[in-house]
């Protein structure tokens, strides 16, 4: 009989649960993943993730989870010091997390460790830090971002990253990857994998990266439609399935006509146009703006204030 392995995970910045899907479906002959506990600061993206999964989901702030003392108020000290007790509640194998890329994206202008969610990444080393001294480090680090984190800032910033997990006793495998090359999800997705590995005979054992090009799928046009069916329900219209379409009912201002633009409130369009002078760095910035209660307009007239 088989002795079947499992592997205990924990995700930040679990997003919607991509990753995570990954490791709850992946298995070989003698292991298997189990996922301890995931978190997430998007209330949407939560109310995604709880759908798919049953494991804990810490929602909130990581550097509050981590640090409970700097809540702004007993209530909020008391919520995140329960999150900071399970995240610690027992030693995980793997730590996996897609650490916010706005900061480094060429849509997001690159701003790196500049922007505070480049500096998030530094969570992860605090996460590994504090498991260290409660129990022991994670034995394997699976982390995703775009691939000009490689090359940002002269290749300063990776520098940095891949030095900051060394100090904490890792070897650091990177590459950057496709998703079409290598699935059958039909997204051409570029990201840069990066592994870090505590274990001596691990760092020996590992290979994967070394070979990986055998592993590309090479598909043809009508294989590359296919795999669009497949995740496509063209049964779906606006007329038996309205909640998952955009319409004018319901987003009005995603629908604004350049005419109606141009009426729009002029002291919003300043006042919009200041605030993107002052702290918009990317379109994800913009999302969080917008959020905020401001008026939304449609994607094609923001384009249009931020060239500007």
């Amino acid at each position: 009989m088989v002795h079947m392995v499992e592997y205990k995970v924990g995700s930040l910045f679990a997003g919607v649960g991509g990753i995570c899907l990954g490791f709850k479906n992946a298995k070989t002959k003698n292991s298997k993943y189990k996922l301890l506990w995931a978190n997430e600061i998007d209330e949407y993206a939560c109310e995604t993730y709880r759908t798919n999964f049953s494991h804990q989901l810490l929602e909130g702030d990581i550097k509050l989870v981590l640090h409970p003392e700097y809540a702004t108020d007993e209530t909020e000290q008391k919520y995140y010091k329960k999150l900071h007790d399970k995240i610690l509640s027992e030693p995980i194998d793997i730590l996996n997390g897609g650490f916010p890329c706005q900061a480094f994206s060429i849509a997001g202008e690159r701003k790196g460790f500049e922007d505070d969610r480049g500096n998030l990444f530094l969570n992860i080393i605090d996460l590994i830090e504090q498991l260290g001294v409660k129990f022991h480090k994670p034995r394997v680090l699976f982390l995703e971002n775009v691939k000009n984190l490689q090359a940002h800032d002269d290749k300063k910033t990776y520098t940095h990253i891949k030095q900051k997990l060394e100090n904490c006793g890792y070897k650091v495998y990177e590459k950057v990857l496709n998703t079409m090359d290598y699935t059958d999800v039909p997204q051409n997705r570029e990201r840069i994998y990066i592994i870090g590995l505590l274990n001596e005979n691990d760092k020996k054992n590992f290979e994967i990266f070394k070979n990986i090009e055998s592993r590309i799928k090479k598909k043809d046009k009508a294989s590359r439609i296919k795999d669009i069916k497949k995740v496509i329900d063209y049964n779906l219209t606006k007329e038996n399935a309205t909640k998952y379409y955009y319409t004018k009912e319901k987003y009005p201002n995603y629908f604004m006509s350049d005419e109606e633009f141009e009426k729009s409130n002029k002291k919003e369009k300043i006042n919009f146009a200041l605030k993107k002078e002052n702290t918009i760095c990317s379109l994800f910035e913009v999302e969080k703006f917008l959020r905020s209660g401001t008026k939304i307009i449609n994607g094609i007239k923001l384009f249009n204030i931020l060239k500007n």
